[in-house]
């Protein structure tokens, strides 16, 4: 599959996955496509938009894909998610920032004007999941998405799966947890780098939500929300329906108890959700690492809360050359994370001095 090809026709307007599609299964390359007469591609194409196809710039796209800085991947690529190309309308391609971490998947989802207890209960979801090595998807959006990907970082791995492009993050102000979650997980978008952030895209974007993972859990999602069309668009997918409940009457969780009317389950713990994939191996056992005396100073006010190297320096009293050094060492080892400067426990991990 050219990732070139379908990379220049999804911005002419009127060509959409099908058509791209219907043109794929002519051709296999877009050298060959504008080597066509207007003949062979005349029941998919207008004669208007067939003459956009030729006019496109096809080296500059080229160009563009051979420079590229983030990863591009088409549904037919080893590394495209297995999970995501079974579903009923996949993403023919993939732009990705970081790496799409392998392994179970559950979606946090839920209401942009999420209340305290909202966002607290996606972080802890988020936190106790994702320190069983369980991946977080979610969109990236203000509210129960930030809080369930900020809970992920801080013990595993999250996607965030746009609605824009990757240069181009919605809301702005995420920019910083974006680039965060990029350094264990990964940012994707179908849309190209510098596609802003459009109405129309973020229904598409819940489609590649619910792709990605086994279950999808809501938290707080008032009758009208995107968090009901990703789990809707779940279960015609088959895939498991969680919900944590709120008050009776809150119209906040208006949409959430409405789904649990319909089937979904209630769930008021990790365990809840756990339960139904007996088969999941969970990676919560502790490994044990003996460090050297000057390593487990360092390694005993390190916490879960990133810290800079000057704040480890102040409280180790060690010169910042030495304690830069240790910490490259202990992150070779797996043993702490590194996010934009700054240091934290790696999950999983007990240490003692030697």
């Amino acid at each position: 599959m050219d990732a070139v090809m379908i990379m220049g026709l999804s911005t002419i307007n009127g060509i959409g996955r099908r058509k791209i599609m219907r043109l794929l299964s002519l051709v296999n390359h877009h050298k060959k496509l504008i080597s066509l007469d207007y003949d062979a591609v005349q029941k998919i194409l207008s004669r208007e938009l067939w003459q956009k196809v030729r006019s496109l710039s096809w080296d500059r796209f080229a160009e563009q894909y051979e420079k590229s800085p983030y990863a591009i991947i088409t549904l037919e690529d080893k590394n495209y998610p297995s999970q995501l190309r079974n579903t009923m309308d996949p993403p023919l391609l993939l732009y990705v920032h970081g790496e799409i971490p392998m392994g179970n998947a559950i979606a946090i989802v839920g209401t942009r004007k999420a209340s305290a207890y909202g966002k607290k209960q996606a972080r802890i979801f988020a936190e106790e999941l994702s320190s069983r090595g369980i991946v977080i998807i979610s969109g990236l959006a203000t509210g129960i998405d930030a809080a369930a990907h900020n809970g992920a970082v801080t013990r595993g791995r999250t996607v965030a799966v746009l609605g824009s492009g990757i240069e181009r993050i919605y809301p702005s102000h995420h920019r910083y947890l974006a680039n965060t979650i990029s350094e264990n997980g990964a940012c994707i978008s179908e849309y190209a780098p510098q596609a802003p952030a459009l109405a129309h895209h973020f229904p598409e974007r819940n489609r590649i939500v619910a792709g990605l993972v086994a279950g999808i859990i809501v938290i707080e999602a008032p009758q009208k929300s995107g968090a009901l069309i990703t789990a809707n668009i779940g279960v015609e997918n088959g895939r498991d329906i969680f919900v944590v409940p709120g008050m009776i009457g809150d119209d906040q969780y208006l949409g959430g108890h409405k789904l649990i009317q319909s089937g979904a389950k209630l769930v008021t713990s990790v365990e809840d959700v756990l339960e139904e994939y007996p088969q999941w191996q969970m990676t919560n056992d502790v490994q044990q690492i003996h460090l050297s005396k000057i390593q487990y100073k360092i390694w005993n006010v390190l916490s879960d809360t990133p810290q800079s190297i000057d704040d480890i320096s102040n409280t180790t009293q060690l010169p910042i050359d030495k304690v830069m050094s240790e910490l490259m060492e202990m992150r070779i080892e797996g043993i702490v994370v590194c996010s934009h400067f700054h240091y934290y426990r790696s999950r999983g991990i007990v240490c003692c001095d030697n």
